[in-house]
């Protein structure tokens, strides 16, 4: 595993990054940019709205900055169904 830091929309300076542990290496930082951000969409607490983008910059832990990423997401639909009354049968189709 490899630890790496991050910042959010450049809330903070490196010194106040978080950490990350991700078993992908330097040379996939858009594969790492993809986990911090759920990463830190679950540590959000809802304030990451479904229609707005991120800035992650990730560092490896000497403080070299592997990139800024951009990173949104989009909400997949989800139905649910229940019957309110029986369905009453007519001529069939």
């Amino acid at each position: 595993m490899t630890t790496y830091k991050y910042i959010v929309d450049e809330r903070w300076g490196f010194e106040d990054a978080d950490c990350f542990e991700s078993n992908w290496g330097e040379e996939d930082a858009e594969y790492v940019a993809r986990e911090v951000a759920g990463n830190y969409y679950s540590e959000s607490e809802g304030t990451w709205e479904w229609n707005e983008s991120i800035s992650i910059q990730i560092f490896k832990e000497d403080g070299t900055s592997l990139g800024v990423f951009e990173v949104g997401y989009d909400l997949e639909p989800q139905f649910w169904v229940f019957e309110e009354k029986p369905a009453q049968r007519s001529s069939p189709c």
